[in-house]
């Protein structure tokens, strides 16, 4: 990935813009192809189907590609900068991470794995849940033939969402607490 983004810096801004709103379009047409192959087995009509969404992310990924470039040139003379003071990204990475990490776990498990996992991912995935599952209505009914039905359904939403982001959050809390670990390691420093 290094060497595609130096070679993307080193054609110019312009160039590099193009080339990137290229691939990553080539990319969605790709996986509407395949979408189309899998679901519908007509891959042209998938495709000019979901001409609006490919315009939209055209767009907005021309009006991305220039920041980008910038991001990109930015982040290469900052590595120049650190190398000269013998660091790398990696070092400062580590060391944002130490700091944030030690100011994130300050609150306690309990309340981090409840209030980002539980509360905060588990609502995200609430409502990816609920759009994704949304039951269709047969044929001149509803959707839910009893308000209680609607309400059971999003409760099952909601615990699935928040059991999934709880646990989710376990797994960052535990890999995060190793990474705090190995890299506060007390024979780090006696180099």
């Amino acid at each position: 990935m290094r060497r595609l983004n130096e070679w993307l810096i080193s054609r110019g801004k312009t160039k590099s813009s193009i080339l990137y709103v290229l691939f990553w379009i080539s990319f969605m047409i790709v996986i509407i192809a395949i979408h189309g192959v899998i679901n519908h087995h007509n891959i042209i009509d998938n495709i000019l189907s979901n001409k609006g969404f490919l315009l939209f992310a055209t767009l907005l990924l021309i009006a991305h590609s220039g920041k980008y470039y910038d991001d990109k040139v930015a982040l290469k003379k900052e590595e120049e900068q650190l190398s000269k003071k013998g660091l790398t990204r990696a070092d400062i990475n580590n060391i944002n991470f130490v700091k944030s990490w030690t100011e994130r776990r300050g609150a306690g498990f309990l309340k981090y794995v409840l209030f980002n996992g539980g509360l905060l991912l588990g609502s995200i995935f609430f409502l990816a849940l609920s759009f994704a599952f949304f039951p269709t209505a047969p044929s001149g009914g509803r959707q839910f033939p009893e308000f209680s039905d609607m309400i059971n359904w999003m409760v099952k939403c909601w615990g699935i969402g928040f059991t999934t982001g709880a646990l989710l959050c376990i797994i960052i809390w535990n890999l995060s607490e190793r990474k705090l670990k190995r890299l506060t390691a007390a024979d780090i420093f006696t180099n």
